[in-house]
């Protein structure tokens, strides 16, 4: 593993010094936004005196972002894996962890803006006594646009018209998340269709179905809409450059 960005291992004062920083600083926008991160490709542990949470993905600039702004260090890693078909290869990964109360001051702060991994999240503010209830939260509509825009360069497809008939798919094997997406997002006229059975693959516990939604176009000037209020907001340039193609062919 390759340390790329580094910063110093934490202290109390350091943590404090950062915690008043940081909670002036950050927004709901910017909980929101990270929590579309985390309901897709983020994970939360807490076991003994370990708690840990991290953001692993093959492209850099969304990993980046987060260490800076948190104030971790940046990690690249390649090792061997295999997809839910079957096919092995070499995965190459940027990761971000922020561990100890950072950890904990993070997850109780991004918590009312995760839709899918509660239970993780539950499980670590459990540990720690805090008190967390989820759903509660009503998404207002830049909330909801920082939200999807992130997970779905997590767990989303933006695709290059030049070479495809679609637009935007959201996957999840968790068909009431997706269902739940799309209810949230036609409340402001984004409207997805779906969720679709796709994928059938094996994992430890047992067989799942991986779901997805598909951006509709018939409202043409409602998808518009919806690529120009995200595009600025795509941190990772191949899926920010699909984006902005396949607005151009919206907007013929």
């Amino acid at each position: 593993m390759t340390v790329l960005i580094k910063y110093p291992r934490a202290n109390k004062e350091i943590e404090k010094d950062f915690f008043n920083r940081k909670d002036k600083e950050l927004t709901n926008l910017d909980w929101a936004k990270w929590g579309g991160w985390f309901d897709t490709d983020g994970s939360f542990f807490s076991k003994g005196r370990y708690n840990i949470i991290s953001l692993r993905l093959n492209d850099k600039e969304p990993v980046e972002l987060f260490c800076k702004t948190f104030e971790t260090s940046l990690r690249y890693h390649e090792h061997n894996t295999v997809t839910p078909n079957g096919k092995s290869y070499v995965a190459k990964e940027y990761i971000g962890e922020i561990r100890g109360q950072k950890a904990i001051w993070f997850t109780k702060n991004i918590s009312k803006y995760i839709i899918n991994k509660i239970t993780a999240v539950k499980n670590l503010l459990d540990r720690h006594k805090i008190s967390y209830e989820p759903h509660l939260h009503t998404f207002t509509k830049d909330e909801l646009m920082n939200y999807i825009v992130s997970a779905l360069q997590g767990d989303g497809t933006f695709f290059n018209r030049d070479i495809n008939k679609h637009y935007i798919s959201f996957y999840s094997a968790n068909i009431n998340y997706l269902k739940f997406i799309q209810n949230e997002l036609s409340k402001h006229d984004v409207i997805f269709g779906g969720p679709y059975a796709g994928l059938v693959y094996k994992t430890k516990a047992g067989i799942k179905t991986q779901f997805q939604l598909a951006l509709g176009t018939k409202q043409r000037q409602k998808a518009i809409d919806f690529y120009e209020a995200i595009i600025p907001k795509i941190e990772m340039t191949r899926k920010r450059e699909n984006a902005i193609i396949s607005l151009g062919y919206l907007k013929k």
